[in-house]
């Protein structure tokens, strides 16, 4: 037993300690979890110095995946970087950029170091100077052999601006003397991209980028080793020679006058140049980088032929000078050349003087065209190409009138007019060219105050100047002053006398129209409404200038006395209590329910005023609705609480047994009233736009009938039913007459 209590103490313990042994291995591998993305950083410097703003780029393939510069200490970081192959570059202005490998694999640490030292210059553009060409020049590229690995694809062509040439054709370079010259070049080709300059050209052959990924025919995307490529070339120049040679800056570098080592190894760079030499022969293998080099060429001079004398049976050629197409006096001096000095020119028959190249004549001209005709005829008989002109000669000067105009105006500026008998000629007044439209013309000038001289004048396109024409023009443009004397107020009449500096008047009062102009210094206003009113006066002088600031007078009609009438309620007034009417109450109930419509157990009130002691021709002032009101519940006890009803006219005729139980009764709301009950309220609503549609005869005085809008509240001993209007003391069964409803009515 106790063996068996000791072996079982044993494999507790080790069943204890292993698993202690798996919990650690789960937490270490909890500790050691492989990152997703990684951090690219490193140091930067230039010849060994820490540098600030050198560019450090994580490439795949072509493709810039992520950029940083270092800082003023020289460090750089790149973060978020996922797994895989790429290439890493540092590049500096003035310096040759470092490619570096940055191959990202499962790893525990989360940061890659990639460090940098840039230390080697670029080199400088070569400059090559023009040769001198006087031909054409043509450049043949022979590709001998070319070779692809893995991802190449160099395919034998040449690729020059936008043209593609083969292996062998002829690639111009120059013609007639004219350099081609190619504005840029699209490095990004599958054979030889060549870019021509003046005197020199270059060849360039692109790399191709490691890791570029493909899809195989399982549909699995693959991976590419680098592409590489190799070419070997004649270069040869039909018409020159080749003079220099330079490697491509910031490209690498071919070896020039190389071992030739390249036809048994295809990995060297190497171009075999002499200068003198009409051919080149080059050999090129990329991989990652690119190859390019330039190289420089003169021409051949080309011969001119001899030439060979021949018989003269060449014509003079001889000229007319420009001269003037229209002219006003009848001779004119005409002049031109002659490319032989020893031939003779005639102009309209006659001999011109000859004076080397040049000749000259004075001929007798007649009125209107003439026809101009030179000829001229050499030693050896060549007679030259005659030229001929026309010249036309005008002495008649234009013939221009002014219409007739105002003497006097108020304005700064004024429009003449006239006529002249040559459309072509130019008319001025007043020095100013004017608009000519046929044989009239027009012109808007501007004068001066007072009296102002007016004259026309014309020329022809010849220079004939015609007879002037003169006149004159007065301008005023100062307004006159006005002033009123006296104004009399005569109840609703007005008397009103005024003057001014000059002779007629304009009138008006308020903002009403102006007066026609008079000369008269007397005005008179009959039937003005009451109230303040003002008059203005203006006048106007013989050139029309109207005074802008009329004078001014306000004055006051008295309103007169207005006549007051009441209309009671005493005509057919009605309430309706379910199916029960009652006449001339002295007091009635509104409903909180009320829609226009009579219901069983509910209330509606109309009532007729006489309107017809109200003469048809009144003037209504005013007309005021009065009502006293008083609210009761159930029980009859006042209360205190918001109303709101509307006073609503009757559209329709009624008569008191018309009314019933179902009434329809239409209406259309004048007026609303609202406030706060209480004992003996008053209400006044104006119903002044009504009442005188009452009496002008608009509208039918069908009387009004009050309507509920909004329920009442409630008090404290239940809800509120009605609203007494012209009740008595408390008791809504005993009417008070002076609280009946009423109409006061102000008019003239």
């Amino acid at each position: 037993m106790k063996n068996f209590l000791t072996k079982t103490i044993a494999i507790f313990i080790i069943l204890v300690f292993a698993l202690s042994l798996v919990g650690t291995a789960f937490a270490k591998n909890d500790k050691i979890a492989k990152p997703d993305f990684f951090t690219v950083s490193g140091k930067a410097k230039i010849k060994g110095k820490m540098t600030e703003g050198i560019k450090v780029s994580i490439l795949d393939g072509d493709n810039v995946l992520a950029t940083a510069m270092s800082n003023s200490k020289g460090i750089y970081t790149i973060k978020n970087v996922e797994k895989g192959k790429y290439h890493i570059m540092a590049e500096y202005e003035g310096y040759k950029p470092k490619y570096k490998n940055l191959n990202i694999k499962n790893r525990k640490k989360s940061t890659v170091n990639r460090n940098f030292n840039l230390n080697k210059k670029l080199a400088v553009e070569p400059t090559f100077s023009a040769p001198e060409c006087n031909g054409d020049l043509d450049l043949k590229i022979d590709i001998e052999k070319f070779r692809n690995w893995n991802n190449g694809d160099f395919d034998s062509n040449i690729y020059a601006g936008d043209d593609t040439f083969d292996s062998d054709e002829a690639i111009p370079l120059v013609r007639d003397g004219e350099f081609i010259v190619d504005n840029e070049m699209d490095i990004n080709v599958p054979g030889l991209a060549l870019k021509r300059f003046e005197g020199y050209f270059e060849i360039y052959l692109k790399g191709n980028h490691a890791n570029e990924k493909y899809m195989n025919k399982n549909g699995q995307k693959m991976k590419r080793g680098t592409g590489k490529e190799h070419v070997q070339a004649f270069a040869e120049l039909d018409n020159g020679e080749f003079t220099d040679f330079a490697n491509s800056v910031g490209i690498s570098a071919l070896e020039k006058q190389g071992d030739g080592i390249f036809k048994m190894n295809p990995g060297q760079d190497e171009v075999f140049f002499e200068s003198g030499k009409d051919s080149v022969e080059f050999a090129m293998t990329v991989t990652v980088k690119d190859d390019a080099f330039y190289l420089a060429y003169e021409c051949n001079e080309v011969e001119e032929p001899e030439e060979v004398p021949e018989e003269d049976t060449t014509a003079p050629v001889v000229t007319l000078d420009n001269h003037d197409e229209l002219i006003t006096t009848s001779s004119y001096t005409f002049t031109g050349t002659v490319d032989d000095e020893t031939a003779d020119v005639k102009v309209n028959a006659q001999d011109a003087d000859v004076s080397g190249n040049t000749w000259s004549i004075e001929l007798s001209l007649e009125e209107g065209s003439n026809e101009i005709t030179v000829t001229s005829q050499d030693e050896a008989g060549n007679e030259a190409e005659s030229v001929e002109s026309i010249i036309i000669v005008d002495t008649t000067a234009p013939v221009i009138t002014l219409y007739i105009h105002e003497e006097g105006i108020n304005s700064s500026t004024y429009t003449f007019t006239g006529t002249v008998d040559d459309e072509t000629a130019d008319v001025f007044v007043n020095g100013e060219k004017a608009e000519v439209n046929g044989n009239d013309w027009t012109i808007e000038l501007e004068l001066e105050e007072e009296m102002n001289s007016i004259t026309v004048t014309a020329e022809d396109e010849a220079g004939n100047q015609a007879e002037p024409v003169e006149s004159q023009i007065y301008v005023d443009t100062i307004a006159p002053d006005t002033f009123i004397d006296d104004v009399q107020v005569n109840g609703e009449d007005v008397d009103a006398q005024y003057h001014g500096t000059e002779s007629v008047y304009s009138y008006k009062i308020d903002d009403g129209e102006w007066s026609d102009w008079t000369d008269s210094h007397f005005a008179e206003f009959t039937g003005l409404e009451p109230g303040e009113h003002t008059l203005f006066v203006r006048s106007m002088d013989d050139y029309g200038n109207i005074d802008p600031t009329p004078a001014v007078y306000t004055f006051t009609i008295e309103e007169p006395e207005a006549t007051i009438v009441v209309l009671n309620d005493e005509l057919d007034s009605l309430q309706i209590h379910g199916n029960t009417p009652f006449y001339n109450s002295g007091y009635l109930t509104v409903n909180r329910a009320l829609t226009g419509r009579v219901w069983s157990g509910m209330m509606i009130d109309l009532i007729k005023f006489d309107s017809s002691v109200i003469p048809a021709d009144a003037d209504i002032k005013s007309a005021t609705l009065v009502l006293t009101h008083f609210l009761y519940n159930a029980g009859g006890i006042a209360t205190t609480d918001e109303w709101q009803y509307n006073i609503k006219e009757i559209t329709e005729y009624w008569e008191e047994d018309s009314i019933g139980m179902y009434t329809d009764i239409d209406g259309a709301i004048r007026a609303t009233v609202s406030g706060t009950i209480n004992d003996d309220v008053e209400v006044q609503v104006d119903l002044t736009e009504l009442v005188t549609e009452w009496v002008n005869g608009e509208s039918i005085n069908n009387g009004i009938w009050i309507e509920v809008d909004e329920r009442f509240g409630t008090d404290g001993d239940g809800l509120v039913n009605n609203v007494l209007i012209g009740r008595g003391d408390n008791n809504p069964q005993a009417p008070n007459q002076d609280l009946i409803p009423k109409i006061v009515v102000e008019y003239y």
